[in-house]
């Protein structure tokens, strides 16, 4: 094996920094620059590159599968372009960026992928799309393709020059050879989908041609170590789109934990349900202190002091939810293999009922489901479920319909939509008739008790109600935020969207008064800086007023990060160090056995010295418990 690297970075997620939201209001902005915007449109027949320029756009690029562009267009132009009766509506196209932090994978016997080897499951004939910083070239990594997604790049080559991507592409399929670590399905067939340049940043439109590029390549499995806050729904609409083709798609749930692991901070993508969202332990199975939790958590796997494949031909060891998220990837492909006629809902129920359930019996916050187990050819085969029926059969009706779901195994659960999403163990349970009094499309499938799945059921019901009498009450639909109500690090720029399809007016308040027409104008966005209770009512031209939107936002500063006194490097003798911190009040913590600092470990109270090479971590955490990002300085101590 090739000597290991160590690098001291910065712990931080994969962050997709994304500022969402769709907006009838008028904006009072007189912001002239331009900026790159993804426009979704309501059909695809719409000549997308011509409507661009008819508003002074610069047309960028266009999606196969969805019905949307990216183009370069000023505020102004932009303005017009979204009362355009052919467009659905716009977002900004932001930055998405990296950075990870480098620390034998442990992780691989952990989950017993070697027994699934002896059984003869590595993956094969499984393709999985790694989208990141791409894969660079290595000893023990075999690329089957890929592709450079990122708009505007002057090379269309998908090696990576951040390293990111190669450490997810190692844990994944890595061969083991000559020493070298092998990955959970070293014979899966990888592709390298580089939508993040060697900064580790890129924009979400990027992401989404990436997703793209897996449908139009009939990819299996799509692994994105990569997270964000801020839900987009061009990003949703994307990964709903290849959820419903049949794809799998597995996320990071984002190293926004505590180490109480309270709180709800699952990132997006993870944080939609066509997506599986996974936690990182550490070697004892132990939830590891940064993995964030929430009920959307669905399994764990390892993600601390992970060695995989890096840049140069070398192995690095890294933490994170970013190294957790291939493991349950290539398990996926390990359990495709063995079931090749499983679709990607009944394959996604059996990853969740082969595990070992960790903390509360059953899906937790902290744990999902459990730590994913590799299968082996004695798991036990699933039973096929057949798809539920209903009552009322597909068609056209002129009056609300009443429709009953039913299903000949006995026992099972029913899980349903209407959006025309696919549904999962995670949908709304049936329980009583379902009334349908718009047109629908309803999907349901049957969950027997060990999580086996049926296909699923799809009818489309359309009504087509006549009206005999003039409508005198108008109702104003209540405006919803970009941003969910919940606890956040950071200041916050917050949009009100409403789909009302008359020009609206939007009023609120920051003091937690309810609003009125006296109220603060709405222009556009709203940015919130301190812990406030936002209050937002829509009126249209009539006067008509909505119901009152309600959020409250928590803003949270964290401690500043602890410096040291002497930088990381190489020396010809013993270092005597100091940590400071410029957050007033803090306590520092630190280590010098490569273990991550908590407020259990070593509180510093005086100067450190180094006598050998040793890696120094340190953390700050204030009174409340805040923590902040965890800094790592190497020392290298040369004798003479």
């Amino acid at each position: 094996m090739k000597p290991r690297k160590y690098i001291s970075v910065l712990l931080v997620t994969l962050l997709l920094t994304v500022l969402c939201g769709v907006t009838v209001f008028a904006s009072t902005s007189s912001e002239s620059d331009t900026k790159r915007y993804i426009i979704k449109f309501k059909t695809s027949s719409t000549d997308r590159s011509q409507l661009v320029s008819k508003y002074n756009g610069r047309f960028r690029r266009e999606f196969k599968h969805f019905n949307a562009a990216t183009a370069e267009m000023t505020s102004q132009n932009i303005a017009k372009l979204k009362k355009d009766s052919t467009v659905d509506y716009v977002e900004e196209d932001n930055v998405v960026k990296i950075s990870s932090t480098s620390m034998t994978n442990w992780g691989v016997s952990d989950i017993k992928a070697p027994a699934s080897w002896e059984s003869g499951l590595t993956g094969k004939g499984v393709k999985i799309a790694i989208i990141d910083s791409g894969v660079a070239s290595h000893s023990d990594l075999v690329v089957a393709g890929g592709t450079n997604v990122i708009n505007g790049s002057s090379t269309t080559s998908y090696v990576d020059d951040n390293g990111h991507g190669t450490h997810v592409a190692g844990v994944i399929a890595a061969q083991g050879l000559n020493g070298g670590v092998k990955g959970v399905a070293p014979d899966a067939s990888i592709y390298a989908v580089k939508a993040l340049n060697s900064d580790g940043e890129g924009y979400t439109s990027d992401i989404i041609s990436g997703i793209d590029w897996a449908i139009e390549h009939n990819i299996d499995i799509i692994s994105m170590s990569l997270g964000t806050s801020e839900s987009s729904a061009s990003l949703k609409n994307a990964i709903d789109t290849a959820y419903s083709d049949g794809l799998l798609i597995v996320a990071a749930a984002g190293n926004d934990g505590n180490t109480r692991g309270t709180g709800t901070n699952i990132e997006y993508p993870a944080n939609y349900s066509s997506v599986i969202a996974v936690g990182a332990v550490d070697s004892s199975n132990t939830r590891a202190y940064f993995s964030s939790t929430g009920s959307k958590l669905e399994v764990s796997a390892p993600g601390v002091d992970i060695l995989s494949t890096y840049l140069n031909d070398g192995y690095e060891q890294m933490s994170g939810t970013s190294m957790a998220t291939p493991f349950v990837a290539a398990d996926l492909a390990l359990l495709k293999q063995q079931y090749p006629s499983y679709t990607n809902v009944q394959l996604r129920q059996l990853l969740a009922s082969n595990v070992v359930d960790l903390g509360t019996s059953g899906r937790d916050s902290l744990y999902g489901y459990g730590l994913i187990t590799a299968p082996s050819t004695t798991t036990t085969t699933t039973t096929t479920v057949p798809t539920p029926t209903v009552s009322v059969a597909a068609g056209t009706y002129t009056s609300s319909q009443t429709v009953s779901l039913s299903d000949t195994t006995s026992g099972v659960s029913i899980y349903y939509t209407l959006d025309g999403t696919t549904p999962t163990s995670s949908s709304k349970l049936y329980s009583s008739p379902i009334t349908i009094s718009s047109t629908s499309t309803l999907k349901a499938i049957a969950v027997d008790s060990s999580g086996n799945s049926s296909s699923v059921l799809s009818v489309l019901y359309t009504i087509s109600k006549s009206v005999t009498t003039p409508v005198t009450t108008v109702t104003i639909p209540t405006p919803t935020a970009s941003v969910p109500s919940g606890s956040y690090r950071a200041p916050l720029v917050v949009m009100l969207r409403d789909r009302y399809s008359k020009p609206l007016k939007a009023y609120y308040t920051l003091d937690g008064s309810t609003p009125t027409t006296s109220s603060t104008l709405y222009p556009g966005y709203i940015k919130i800086t301190t812990t406030s209770t936002l209050k937002a009512i829509a009126v249209d031209f009539s006067g008509n007023t909505s119901q009152v939107l309600s959020n409250l936002y928590t803003i949270v500063t964290p401690p500043s990060n602890p410096v040291a006194s002497v930088k990381g490097g190489r020396y010809s003798k013993a270092q005597t160090i100091t940590l400071s911190d410029s957050t007033p009040g803090v306590s520092i913590y630190y280590t010098t056995d490569r273990s991550m600092p908590t407020a259990k470990s070593t509180l510093y109270t005086g100067p450190i010295t180094i006598k050998s090479n040793t890696v120094l971590a340190m953390v700050a955490i204030d009174s409340s418990g805040n923590s902040s990002q965890v800094v790592l300085a190497q020392y290298i101590i040369i004798s003479k």
